[in-house]
C-alpha cells in the first residue's frame, strides 16, 4: 500500500512539474526578439536594456505581448518617450522595473496601475517634468522610487498619496 502511494505522489509531482515547465517554455516564447528573458523559479526577469530600441512607446515595443510571470522588467537605456495609462498593468507580480536613461518625457496618469506587486522603480535620467497626482496610483507595495536626473518642474499635490510603503525617495 505505501509502495502504490509513494508511486501516486511520484507520478502526480512529475505531472505538476512537467505542467509548470510547459508554462515556463511557452511564455519564454512570448520573449520580444531583442529582449533576453531568464526564468527564475517559475518566473522571468526580462531584460531588454541598451538595445538601441527606436520605439518611442510601450506599444511599439509590445510589453503587452511579456510573460505575465515577469518579476523584473530592464528597458533601460532605450529611447522610450512615453509612458501609457497601465501600460504595464498585465505585469501583476512584477517587482522591479527599470526604465532609467531613456527619453520619457510623458508619464500618463496611472502608468503603473495594477503594478500591486512593484517594489522598485528607477526613472533616473529621463526628461519627466511633472509629476502628476495620479501618477503613481495603483502601486501600493513601493519602497524605491528613483526620479534623479530629470527636468522636474512641477509635483502636483498628493503625487505620492498612494505609496504608503515607499521609504526611499
Amino acid at each position: 500500500m505505501k509502495a502504490k502511494l509513494g508511486l501516486v505522489i511520484f507520478c502526480l509531482l512529475n505531472f505538476v512539474s512537467n505542467v509548470l515547465s510547459a508554462q515556463v517554455t511557452e511564455d519564454a516564447h512570448n520573449c520580444p526578439e531583442l529582449c533576453n528573458c531568464t526564468p527564475k523559479n517559475g518566473n522571468f526577469k526580462v531584460k531588454c536594456q541598451d538595445k538601441d530600441l527606436k520605439y518611442t512607446s510601450l506599444e511599439d515595443f509590445g510589453v503587452e505581448n511579456l510573460p505575465t510571470n515577469t518579476v523584473l522588467l530592464n528597458l533601460s537605456d532605450n529611447a522610450i518617450t512615453h509612458l501609457p495609462r497601465a501600460g504595464f498593468g498585465h505585469l501583476k507580480i512584477l517587482e522591479k522595473l527599470d526604465l532609467r536613461n531613456n527619453y520619457i518625457k510623458v508619464v500618463e496618469a496611472q502608468a503603473f496601475y495594477n503594478l500591486t506587486s512593484l517594489k522598485r522603480l528607477d526613472l533616473s535620467r529621463n526628461k519627466v517634468s511633472v509629476l502628476n497626482s495620479s501618477m503613481f496610483d495603483g502601486i501600493p507595495l513601493l519602497e524605491r522610487l528613483k526620479l534623479n536626473e530629470n527636468n522636474i518642474t512641477r509635483i502636483q499635490g498628493g503625487a505620492f498619496n498612494g505609496l504608503p510603503k515607499l521609504k526611499y525617495l
